[in-house]
């Protein structure tokens, strides 16, 4: 039986986002308890060690007083990871248990990678509060509210949010690009890669995430967001021998980065 792996990265920039990951840890250990959980903490100073969720979870303590570098801390995940299939998610993503295990089955038998929803819905203020206390995610109509990202002017990527593929196909696309730091171009990067490097790609496009709400950031504000985007383009003009020769380099140094200091807390 092939062993499977839950990455996400986080930086606790406000009570939002730590009570969305716990809600989404609680999620998936409760749901997939044989499922190996890998939370990378991205700060100047990470505070999870000594939180009561620390000890569900495989902990990487990673110090970094920079922007925030979602593609470094997921390949940080892995390289603590062990999984044969990995579940790369943001810390506010919820996907239904049935919709994640029949994209995950789906990876183990013959796909390199899935995306297991078609219709993103960003959940309200007032919707994720009551989910967090205990109630249900908001069943609403497709086409009915304009956030509704599945069916508004905002393209989903392969890799937005969370997807699912094999480690070998992580390894062979040679993990996130690093080289996007803050907001902006990473997934869309990711998606080139996993798009143009196998066949065997899919959305499952009538299932669904859900998003949990947290305050926006400004995220053309800072200073890497123009590079970012220089970046993405210069990935959609990689001809497919140039975009194989980038995979290859970046898989030798994939998770590396400058870690200042790197600790590690396993359940």
């Amino acid at each position: 039986m092939l062993k499977i792996s839950f990455l996400t990265t986080f930086r606790s920039s406000d009570e939002y986002r730590l009570a969305n990951l716990e809600t989404v840890i609680s999620h998936i250990s409760a749901e997939f308890p044989d499922w190996e959980i890998v939370v990378v903490e991205q700060d100047k100073k990470c505070t999870l060690a000594r939180h009561p969720l620390a000890k569900k979870i495989n902990y990487i303590d990673a110090c970094n007083p920079g922007l925030f570098n979602k593609s470094w801390g997921m390949n940080v995940a892995f390289r603590h990871s062990s999984g044969d299939i990995l579940v790369v998610s943001d810390a506010d993503m919820i996907v239904s248990a049935d919709d994640l295990q029949r994209a995950v089955r789906t990876c183990e038998k013959e796909l390199d990678a899935v995306r297991p929803y078609g219709r993103l819905i960003d959940m309200t203020a007032s919707e994720t509060e009551d989910y967090l206390q205990g109630g249900k995610l908001p069943d609403v109509p497709e086409k009915t509210r304009g956030y509704d990202r599945g069916h508004a002017s905002e393209a989903l990527c392969m890799a937005g949010g969370i997807y699912i593929l094999t480690r070998e196909f992580f390894v062979r696309v040679g993990g996130m690009d690093e080289r996007f730091y803050g907001w902006g171009g990473e997934d869309d990067a990711m998606s080139i890669k996993l798009q143009s490097m196998s066949p065997k790609v899919a959305i499952a496009r009538m299932a669904k995430a859900w998003h949990l709400w947290h305050p926006g950031d400004n995220c053309y504000s800072h200073d890497h967001y123009q590079k970012n985007r220089q970046l993405l383009q210069q990935y959609k003009l990689l001809s497919k021998d140039e975009l194989l020769e980038l995979c290859r380099q970046l898989a030798k140094t994939i998770g590396n980065g400058s870690i200042t200091r790197l600790s590690q807390k396993k359940r």
